[in-house]
């Protein structure tokens, strides 16, 4: 007993799909395939979620390594753009772990806070394990280096 949509879904749907799929692994080689994979990596849509940094440089390294590696000096301006682009991610995602620590930082105890001094306490609070390696030492040292204090702190 065949229904009438298992006949349109099962027989005629699939069965069309897969004369498709033949005629496109005819068409495309598998190296035209993989080069079309690596490629769509460079799809910016959907808030750069098909950007994977491996698929480029494979797809540089592999596809086009003349064209792109070693003519950083010819093209300076495509070299820069390129590695905006590759560390795009990595920054993205220090922006959103120093706006994450500087909800944590900036209480309404500290709301008043100048910009510099925000910026000079947002490091320290995000790089805490080189800040546990200063001394207070090192930093009464660097102090006295920039001028001359009135003030001694030793």
């Amino acid at each position: 007993m065949v229904t009438m949509e298992h006949h349109y879904r099962v027989e005629i749907f699939t069965a069309a799909i897969d004369q498709q799929l033949h005629e496109l692994n005819n068409i495309f080689s598998e190296q035209m395939t993989e080069l079309l994979i690596l490629s769509a990596s460079l799809n910016l849509r959907d808030g750069y979620r098909s950007f994977n940094i491996e698929n480029i440089c494979k797809l540089a390294e592999k596809f086009y390594p003349e064209d792109l590696l070693g003519k950083a000096d010819m093209y300076p301006l495509v070299d820069r753009l390129l590695r905006l682009v590759l560390t795009l991610t990595a920054s993205t995602a220090t922006s959103e772990r120093v706006f994450s620590a500087m909800k944590i930082v900036k209480t309404s105890l500290r709301n008043r806070m100048e910009d510099e001094f925000l910026r000079d306490y947002l490091i320290v609070y995000i790089e805490k394990e080189i800040a546990v390696t200063i001394s207070a030492e090192e930093i009464i040292d660097s102090f006295y280096l920039i001028k001359e204090r009135r003030a001694h702190l030793k």
